[in-house]
């Protein structure tokens, strides 16, 4: 109702007061109210973030919206907030921190009809459009937001990879930080756009694995420059004789990778790769496509820690597994994948 570009589906608003309201708005005295507090604090716009806006509020809005330029108080946003449950509670509890306002709701303790001009919040502008609304923090609300921002975060640390809420407060880390993207892919066939959509969301959870634990150099190599490291480890003093063998066999096996790469590129003598790739530095791979010695990093063959940390402990734990279990089956036609 409220497109300041119709064509586009699209509505602007600069310098706005946000009223946030845990609950429908849907009588004219809490339009009203909400209106009548924007102007007091000296704002041209209002954008009202709620449950639901109907009713005679939606009217008494629309009006003013469609009134001439000449006579109209001050150009209005409402939006709808679709989240349920503690993604609603987040999102409240999100535009309160950047935009200073005040809960409002029959819940809260102030009512959107008691509404008073120091519970809206202020925003240096707002956009609507495709379905969500961007909001755009004046700077007095850094600190806040800096605040909000280390919380999520150690929230993010120290929660499992496969917990629920997770993705959800890196939505949220997102919003705080600016991470807004959207991202179509579109193919021929249904099938191909499913393939298409697992590949860019396992890109998407590699970038972010990438972002969070940061990258070493590609191509097994990483692991490869790991060796002297385990090395040293293992020869010095103090360390249990299990703990000592345990490391040493994995300095043996690390390079496995690394050698079955140069191996596949066609190299003949992949020990020498090896010690070449050693000798060059910690920074430095082998690029398979080249067949020449670069660094990593200005080359772009690199790994993500926690992709590569992640794959060594399944292989220590299946060798675990492989050494201490009586009988292993086989199966004589294992399922096959097309999507391993």
């Amino acid at each position: 109702y409220f497109y300041s570009d119709p064509q586009r589906k699209r509505a602007v608003v600069t310098a706005p007061a946000v009223a946030v309201v845990d609950g429908k708005v849907t009588e004219a005295n809490q339009a009203l109210a909400l209106m009548e507090g924007a102007i007091k604090v000296g704002a041209k716009s209002l954008v009202i973030v709620a449950q639901d806006v109907t009713g005679a509020a939606l009217g008494m809005l629309l009006m003013n919206h469609q009134a001439p330029k000449e006579k109209k108080k001050l150009d209005v946003l409402a939006v709808k907030l679709s989240t349920i449950g503690d993604e609603r509670r987040w999102a409240w509890d999100d535009l309160c921190t950047m935009t200073g306002a005040t809960l409002l709701g029959p819940s809260m303790d102030r009512n959107t009809a008691s509404a008073r001009p120091q519970d809206l919040g202020r925003a240096q502008r707002a956009e609507y459009a495709n379905e969500g609304i961007v909001i755009v923090a004046n700077r007095d609300a850094r600190d806040a937001i800096q605040a909000e921002v280390s919380h999520v975060r150690t929230y993010i640390e120290d929660t499992p990879l496969d917990d629920e809420d997770r993705s959800k407060h890196v939505k949220r880390l997102g919003t705080f930080t600016g991470g807004i993207g959207r991202l179509k892919i579109g193919t021929s066939s249904k099938l191909e756009r499913e393939m298409m959509f697992q590949q860019a969301q396992r890109s998407f959870n590699v970038l972010s694995a990438a972002q969070r634990g940061g990258v070493i150099p590609g191509g097994g190599a990483g692991l490869l420059h790991c060796i002297p490291a385990l090395e040293a480890t293992a020869a010095a003093n103090g360390a249990a004789e299990e703990e000592i063998m345990g490391m040493q066999l994995v300095a043996r096996v690390i390079s496995t990778p690394f050698f079955q790469i140069v191996k596949n590129a066609g190299m003949d003598h992949p020990p020498v790769i090896i010690e070449r790739v050693r000798t060059a530095g910690a920074e430095y791979t082998y690029d398979a496509l080249s067949g020449r010695i670069v660094n990593a990093y200005e080359s772009g063959i690199l790994d993500v820690v926690d992709v590569v940390s992640t794959a060594l402990a399944t292989a220590a734990s299946g060798a675990m597994m492989a050494l201490t279990t009586d009988a292993i089956v086989y199966h004589k036609e294992p399922k096959q994948s097309m999507q391993p």
